[in-house]
């Protein structure tokens, strides 16, 4: 890996994991091993609703291995043969899941993210046990690889006149999901709920995924220092890592490190506030320090980029790297001067 012309490719070296594919798929529930369960019409033969599937992070794991991935498409598998599609005008969105679902759609969306706007797909001629509803995103969908996923479909209208048509898809009964639903794609509060029902599933994913984890503490113009990048980190691509909300005209450090939970032997997070940064915490084990200094004008506007080439090697695939900012600020009160920004995973794809 290359940041700001240094060469920094030791840090893979420091642990590797199995490798992931360039796009890999996974079925849910990881119940329905077997080809044909239960058959199901909803949402998408149904007259407008909406309806919302939970997938437990428990079950995804069992498939897709060792972490975060970037979840690019949904496909869903027919369970009767020869029923003749309709049109149908939907959108999904994604969202981690709450421990506890409760009637009311909107609360079970934590970080939502529209995945397929509003638009009109067809149904084709149904086959049996065929993956005939493939779904590709719009907008990739980030799994942290520890939160339970909620899918929230929103139909709109059908081909069939809003009525119910006849097209079975693969679902389960007694699995690892659960559904709710309500008549309206406005609908606020579901009135069916069915615990270990809901469609078989097939996930498309890939991986190099960039996951924001902890949270920094306030500098200067009273704002918090944020970390993001930009682009995919997957082996060949140039990505940049961004600061921003920082102190303008200052000097600043991108810590990176290969664990967010050891450092030599400390456990992180560590909590600055002996050293005089009260609030302050230390995300990363830092092992490589990369200078870079802020543009901008007014308190709080500060901006940073660092560009980064990950290296085209094979074995780097499912390593996960760890970083977070550190700003020379002058915090009221703060002995020690500086500020820090989130933590952000990068797992190399």
């Amino acid at each position: 890996m290359k940041i700001a012309g240094q060469t920094l490719i030791p840090i893979f070296l420091l642990g590797l994991s199995m490798p992931l594919l360039a796009q890999s798929q996974a079925i849910f529930p990881s119940t329905a091993k077997t080809k044909g369960n239960s058959q199901n019409s909803l949402p998408f033969a149904g007259s407008p609703m909406r309806y919302q599937q939970k997938y437990l992070a428990s079950d995804l794991k069992k498939i897709i291995k060792g972490g975060a991935v970037r979840i690019v498409g949904l496909n869903f598998r027919s369970k009767t043969q020869g029923f003749s599609g309709k049109s149908v005008t939907l959108e999904i969105t994604l969202a981690k899941a709450p421990a506890l679902v409760t009637s009311a759609f909107d609360s079970n969306l934590i970080n939502k993210v529209l995945v397929v706007p509003k638009t009109t797909i067809t149904l084709p001629t149904s086959g049996t046990l065929s993956w005939v509803l493939p779904i590709p995103f719009k907008v990739n969908y980030t799994w942290d690889g520890k939160s339970d996923i909620m899918m929230d479909v929103r139909i709109y209208k059908n081909g069939n006149n809003n009525r119910p048509f006849l097209y079975f898809f693969d679902s389960v009964t007694g699995g690892p999901t659960e559904r709710l639903y309500a008549t309206g794609a406005s609908s606020t509060f579901s009135r069916f709920r069915q615990a270990g029902s809901g469609l078989v599933t097939r996930f498309d994913f890939l991986g190099g995924a960039v996951v924001p984890y902890g949270k920094g503490c306030v500098g200067n113009g009273n704002v918090v220092p944020k970390a993001s990048v930009r682009g995919a980190p997957v082996l060949g691509n140039v990505i940049q890592i961004d600061l921003s909300n920082a102190r303008p005209q200052a000097p600043a450090v991108f810590l990176l490190g290969a664990s967010n939970k050891k450092w030599n032997s400390f456990t992180l997070p560590i909590d600055l506030t002996v050293l005089g940064a009260k609030g302050c915490s230390l995300l990363t084990g830092p092992l490589f320090f990369v200078p870079a200094t802020t543009v901008g004008g007014a308190p709080g506007s500060g901006s940073a980029t660092l560009k980064v080439q990950v290296p085209p090697i094979v074995s780097l695939r499912g390593l996960s790297l760890y970083g977070q900012w550190m700003v020379n600020d002058n915090v009221s009160g703060r002995t020690f001067p500086f500020s820090f920004s989130n933590g952000i995973q990068m797992r190399i794809g």
